[in-house]
């Protein structure tokens, strides 16, 4: 007897946003903008616009020294459907809603990953997580 088989997509889908970061320690200066010249290129393609946060004015020293905003992203680049977000300790990829699928959004999580370790300015991984958010009825 044939198994029935599982759906791929929930027709209502209740996920309001995918999130994926990677946390980590570097002894380089202005690390965001190192990685800017890296991630962007690879990915410009998808990303069609560079913003800089209000954070990105604030001197790095304080960002650094205080706990609330030593991850915070310093550079947005906005796609279409995904944004990428760049600090000095950490980086995110995030999907809002539609999600893409876990299909296609692994792949981007790990080009990513691959982009951050080629710029040579992590010295040390602190932590990862992918986050799922979904709607209070899903």
């Amino acid at each position: 007897m044939a198994m029935p088989r599982l759906p791929v997509r929930l027709e209502t889908d209740p996920i309001i946003e995918a999130v994926f970061e990677l946390r980590f320690k570097s002894s380089a200066k202005a690390v965001a903008d190192v990685l800017q010249g890296v991630i962007y290129p690879g990915l410009k393609d998808r990303f069609s616009l560079v913003e800089r946060t209000i954070i990105s004015a604030l001197p790095s020293g304080l960002l650094d020294a205080e706990p609330s905003l030593r991850y915070q992203p310093r550079l947005v680049l906005r796609g279409d459907q995904l944004n990428v977000f760049i600090g000095d300790h950490a980086v995110s990829l995030a999907c809002p809603k539609p999600y893409l699928g876990w299909k296609t959004f692994k792949p981007l999580i790990l080009e990513l990953v691959r982009l951050v370790k080629s710029a040579n300015v992590v010295s040390d991984v602190e932590r990862f997580f992918a986050a799922i958010c979904k709607s209070a009825s899903g």
